[in-house]
């Protein structure tokens, strides 16, 4: 025998006063599961709009920040570096080249003057 059926074979004044309120409540119950079924598929609807929306910006973001890096060619700073250690070996050798020549100057003068003192 079905369980929904009563105890007794013979239908009671109780159990047929039973069954329109079981309905009553199923029919509640089917309306509300309705009413949360319809609000579930806005909330699905909306998490379908933010996600392509979200999607769209972060597309735009990476186009942004993903720029590209042209860049002019790096200095040869090796090459730099020799050159100016060159010019700064020149100039070390010139100094002392005048340093030579100007004491060498004021040794031929010394020497003169020490030479027309000497008498």
């Amino acid at each position: 025998m079905p369980t929904w059926l009563p105890m007794t074979s013979a239908p009671s004044e109780s159990g047929s006063l039973e069954l329109p309120q079981r309905l009553n409540k199923l029919t509640l119950a089917g309306a509300n599961l309705e009413m949360q079924m319809e609000s579930l598929k806005e909330d699905l609807d909306y998490l379908k709009k933010n996600h392509e929306e979200m999607s769209a910006l972060r597309g735009q973001v990476d186009e942004e920040v993903g720029s590209k890096t042209d860049t002019v060619p790096g200095v040869n700073l090796s090459c730099i570096l020799n050159e100016t250690c060159d010019q700064d070996k020149e100039l070390v050798e010139r100094s002392c080249k005048d340093a030579e020549h100007g004491f060498c100057s004021v040794e031929a003068l010394l020497e003169g003057s020490l030479v027309g003192t000497e008498v």
